[in-house]
């Protein structure tokens, strides 16, 4: 039988987590460009189609703010954090 985590209720999803091996495979392996950032704004995973995309030879070890358009940057930070307060509910990164 199926439960809900400790500490939430059966109607909320729980949260999952992911080693670092783990969320590399699933970047290089999406069929699409697609990166991950560690909580300090670093890319830790991206795949040859986002490097193709961006057209940045290597983007792991960057800081994702260098990707953001020059006007939007400075509050670019702020926003990250504010997603790490609060990840839930999901919502989208680019509009």
């Amino acid at each position: 039988m199926g439960g809900a985590a400790a500490g939430s209720s059966a109607t909320e999803e729980p949260l999952l987590t992911i080693t670092a091996g783990g969320l590399r495979r699933m970047v290089n392996t999406a069929v699409m460009a697609c990166m991950a950032c560690g909580t300090n704004g670093r890319i830790i995973a991206a795949n040859a189609d986002a490097c193709a995309l961006l057209r940045y030879p290597i983007l792991v070890g960057r800081s994702v703010e260098e990707l953001v358009p020059a006007e939007l940057r400075g509050n670019h930070a702020a926003l990250r954090a504010s997603m790490l307060q609060d990840p839930l509910p999901p919502r989208p990164i680019m509009v």
